[in-house]
């Protein structure tokens, strides 16, 4: 560096936001402390400035700073054509405050623990402003925690906001169009069809949809697909007998049903007495299931609400029209569990109280903020925005049977005992728990089979990066930003704390497992367990297939019921409307072609980072490849890694 001389001039190119700032300067110190003059780089995106600066030495750090007016966002200034590597990455990826007393230094890819940080004074002012700037707050109390207000670091990127707002839009015109000539009640099945227009495909959920057998795949591959158990024995609160259920057992018996694995049960009884809108019932349903010869999963009980002297059980056995309406209440109890705890709670707001935490006590160069980042692009606006249909009197009101105060009941419920990041948020440990994971006894799973080879590809490669910084114990017990990110994620919300439960470790983090396990988990969690939403229009755009609103009460004798009895029940022509449009909205993707572990923002430079991504992306190739050979009937192409988004943006 200094007066050494070089076969190639340096160039140097810079990537910011649109905003207005800069000018933007930038010094580099070489590993002999020898400086360069100060460069001045354009601040527009993408701008290249030649420069005659000699560097021979290895680079140590990049000084940047702002001499303008206002905060400008640098994403990376890259410095090229260098004698002694083709190519130095300095991933600043944060605003620069103007002045010249505020400049950063940023070593080449930075990535590493506080406790090698060579500018600790720098990397402790930027948490401290951090957790000034992002404060917590909650929908309500008992519900995840959420960022406060609209700091900064989540605002959105003007790319994002663009698309996130022309697929709302587009799906609210054509939802209005439609509108306009189609409203009243259903009077026939056929009359959706001519709801099918425009911007709106026809469901898949609208092929055989009234058949047991997809009534079972709706358990195994559908919106809630990590419910199903495995059945050891029938609970008390079921009141099934050996002589309900033998026409469908046929020449088994209960108890050699039970010993051989055969059947299954989904308990939603959490829900009993959810506080709905205008004093709507929603049902708390058991259901029991039973693998048949051909390995389809059958529903061969039905009980909606808890068990009382008075509740009956469902069978296939009853009238068609009873059984059906059966099925159909005990969807839309499902369905609204998974709008208020599957898509929002344990994945989009449970994400968003990690992402908090992570913001707050991980700093920018620390090697977990790096590989998360990523996967928390966008979150806490989308959440924001998107969260705007619970307003008073808004779609959650208009179109859903639990309206904005069900659907707070059933989240508070659901984030109080029904999601541990060691259970719930670990796959292996969930399919184990739930005694779902034996492919023989359970076939045609196909999420499991879809998710489990995902999760052991983010597991590597997380383990990948991360044993390259902690290689021995004493190096994760003493990383006080990796102990405080914890602290601080378990803490009670009354306590200053986001109040997630099952954090691995116990009561810290001990071993490079228990960072291995956290960060897997929310990976997977931002990835696949979003991408199980993507389904939400196929399932639930065709009402009698997957509900979110029925009319009347459910039904509570088994006299026999006809066609007309099912058309009763149906929401209106312009409710439907609302569903399909919202749901056609929350099974969208974003448009800047975000799949899993193809990083259109990377965060990771270093050669280990590198290694990791190339190795991730082929595991997940070669997972994509073979879900593409299976044949199955319908189709399920949500769990394609070509398919699943890297974050929970929409």
């Amino acid at each position: 560096m200094g007066n050494n001389s070089s076969s190639k001039s340096a160039t140097c190119q810079i990537k910011t936001d649109k905003a207005a700032g800069g000018p933007i300067f930038v010094v580099m110190e070489d590993t002999a402390g020898n400086r360069t003059d100060a460069i001045r780089l354009p601040k527009w995106k993408n701008g290249v400035t030649p420069s005659d600066i000699q560097l021979r030495e290895q680079v140590k750090y990049m000084e940047i700073w702002s001499e303008g007016r206002c905060d400008i966002y640098v994403d990376t200034v890259k410095i090229s054509s260098l004698s002694d590597v083709d190519l130095y990455t300095f991933p600043v990826q944060r605003s620069l405050k103007p002045g010249a007393g505020n400049r950063l230094f940023i070593p080449p890819h930075d990535c590493c623990l506080p406790q090698t940080d060579p500018h600790p004074a720098q990397r402790r002012r930027e948490l401290n402003d951090k957790k000034k700037d992002l404060q917590m707050t909650t929908l309500a109390d008992g519900c995840p925690v959420q960022v406060a207000g609209s700091p900064r670091q989540a605002m959105w990127a003007p790319e994002y906001k663009k698309a996130y707002c022309k697929v709302r839009d587009s799906c609210k015109s054509e939802e209005l169009l439609l509108m306009l000539t189609r409203r009243g009640p259903v009077k026939e099945l056929g009359n959706f069809s001519d709801l099918y227009k425009l911007g709106f495909k026809v469901p898949q959920g609208m092929e055989n949809w009234w058949f047991d057998k997809v009534f079972g795949q709706q358990r195994l591959q559908g919106l809630v697909p990590n419910l199903i158990k495995l059945c050891t024995e029938i609970p008390a609160s079921l009141n099934v007998t050996e002589e309900m259920v033998k026409p469908m057992l046929k020449d088994t018996s209960l108890k050699q049903a039970l010993q051989d694995k055969r059947l299954y049960l989904t308990d939603l009884t959490m829900l009993k007495g959810v506080k709905c809108i205008d004093g709507n019932v929603l049902c708390a349903p058991m259901a029991l299931f039973f693998v048949d010869d051909e390995g389809d999963l059958m529903p061969i009980a039905i009980q909606l609400f808890p068990y009382s002297q008075k509740v009956l059980v469902f069978l296939p056995t009853d009238p068609p029209y009873t059984w059906l309406l059966a099925k159909m209440w005990y969807n839309l109890a499902e369905a609204s569990w998974h709008l208020a705890c599957g898509n929002f709670g344990f994945s989009r707001l449970a994400m968003e109280s990690v992402a908090l935490c992570a913001h707050r006590n991980l700093a920018q160069s620390h090697p977990v903020f790096r590989l998360l980042a990523p996967h928390f692009n966008q979150l806490s606006p989308a959440n924001r925005e998107t969260l705007r249909m619970l307003d008073p009197g808004e779609w959650m009101d208009q179109s859903t049977r639990i309206g904005r105060d069900g659907f707070i009941d059933i989240l508070q419920r659901g984030w109080k005992s029904h999601w541990r990041m060691n259970v719930e948020g670990n796959l292996p440990r969930d399919l184990e728990n739930r005694g779902v994971e034996d492919k023989t006894a359970l076939p045609a799973y196909h999420y499991r089979d879809d998710a489990l080879p995902i999760w052991y590809a983010i597991e590597k490669y997380t383990r990948t990066v991360l044993k390259a910084y902690y290689g021995t114990p004493g190096k994760v017990t003493g990383d006080h930003e990796l102990r405080s990110w914890r602290e601080e994620m378990t803490k009670p919300a009354t306590g200053g704390g986001v109040g997630i439960q099952g954090v691995p470790g116990e009561g810290e983090f001990r071993t490079v497992d228990d960072v291995v396990a956290t960060v897997t988990s929310v990976i997977f969690t931002c990835t696949v367990s979003r991408a199980v939403s993507l389904q939400m229009y196929d399932q639930c755009a065709f009402p009698p297939n997957y509900p979110l609103n029925l009319t009347g009460a459910p039904i509570t004798v088994k006299n026999p019921l006809t066609i007309k009895d099912v058309l009763k029940s149906l929401p209106t022509k312009e409710k439907t409307l609302r569903v399909m449009s919202m749901t056609r909205f929350l099974s969208s993707k974003d448009s800047q072609k975000n799949t899993l572990g193809d990083f259109h923002n990377p965060f990771l430079f270093t050669k280990v980072g590198n290694a990791a991504v190339k190795s991730f992306r082929e595991d997940l190739a070669k997972i994509s490849a073979s879900n593409k050979k299976n044949d199955r009937s319908p189709p399920y192409p949500y769990l394609d890694p070509a398919v699943i988004p890297t974050s929970c943006c929409f």
